[in-house]
């Protein structure tokens, strides 16, 4: 017989993480799934771990494939899952023991296509968050309502803490996009495009951590065609109007924010060229008359987009990069 849950846990580099990643799903409660362990050519030891993990469980599959990043991975296990529901899981998070359960009876409850719950953000130095919002319904009567709080909140952002119907995944032919950024959002958003029904629950199973380490990335100038067609999908199914440009003005500040990292080796000179260009976007030009803010952080993106200042917009980008990637915790805490 088939498994009931499928879970499909991509390995790239987690050598040092996998193992209790691994021992949390076996530990569910809920005994009836099969583990997908995707090693994507980790250069670690990753792979020959997957291989004497699969040793001790019959109900895990090992598959080794070349280097193809997050969505190839995941899009492969959809392939290969045989199960009625599928679960994703990051081989570097843990999750707790009852979650499959939850997830599973709450699926069969309500015949939703898609069962949500929240997160633990575990922040470096020990300190966590919990991240979640109040039950609700996300139907298409709904989400024009509900959609701006839940991806403040970046529970639509993550795939994470799900549970997704294997045929709504296949009758729909839902992938996620590869050798992109923002895959996660970009699936659950094209999610939406179609006859769904999406519940959400205020209960939090799975741990979310957060880690260092970001110094060694770069500035791409493709992120910014990427977000733009994150952009357009988000207009596609939420009719909130400012809030879709808010989402596109925060997600563009998040780019340039790169400009600052040690890895992209720009200078002054190139960093300005960059941020005037973005001014000169016409999309970036309408979402800044229209977008609106809330808390102190959006308000000053906001007042920032509008003003046109390059100036301006650099100084909070520079001071936004340094906080988010040298001061991991406090970020997390202010964010």
């Amino acid at each position: 017989m088939n498994p009931t849950i499928s879970v499909i846990i991509p390995v790239y580099g987690v050598e040092a993480y996998l193992q209790k990643c691994v021992d949390s799903v076996l530990s569910q409660d809920e005994r009836d799934f099969e583990i997908l362990l995707i090693d994507d050519g980790s250069p670690d030891g990753s792979g020959a771990l997957c291989d004497r993990l699969a040793k001790t469980d019959s109900r895990i599959r090992v598959f080794h494939n070349e280097n193809h990043g997050l969505a190839y991975s995941r899009n492969f296990g959809m392939q290969k899952a045989k199960g009625t529901y599928f679960c994703f899981v990051d081989s570097d998070d843990y999750v707790q023991p009852d979650m499959l359960s939850f997830l599973l009876n709450k699926a069969e409850d309500s015949h939703a296509d898609v069962v949500m719950t929240g997160f633990l953000l575990e922040i470096p130095g020990g300190a966590s968050r919990r991240v979640s919002h109040e039950d609700c319904v996300l139907s298409s009567e709904t989400q024009d309502a509900l959609l701006p709080e839940l991806k403040r909140l970046h529970l639509i952002d993550t795939c994470v803490g799900k549970l997704y119907r294997a045929d709504f995944i296949q009758k729909n032919n839902l992938t996620m996009p590869v050798g992109e950024v923002f895959e996660d959002t970009a699936f659950n958003l094209s999610a939406l495009l179609h006859e769904h029904t999406m519940v959400y629950y205020d209960r939090c199973f799975y741990h979310y951590i957060q880690r260092t380490g970001s110094l060694t990335k770069r500035y791409d100038p493709q992120k910014k065609e990427w977000l733009l067609k994150r952009y357009k999908l988000l207009c596609t199914v939420c009719r909130d109007a400012a809030f879709c440009s808010l989402y596109y003005l925060k997600s563009v500040f998040s780019c340039l924010m790169d400009l600052y990292l040690p890895g992209s080796r720009l200078s002054g000179r190139e960093i300005k060229a960059v941020v005037r260009q973005t001014l000169s976007e016409p999309s970036f030009s309408a979402c800044a008359k229209s977008a609106k803010g809330q808390g102190m952080s959006e308000k000053m993106i906001c007042l920032a987009a509008r003003t046109g200042s390059a100036f301006l917009i650099r100084l909070f980008c520079y001071g936004a990069s340094f906080l988010k990637y040298r001061c991991v915790g406090l970020f997390m805490k202010v964010k």
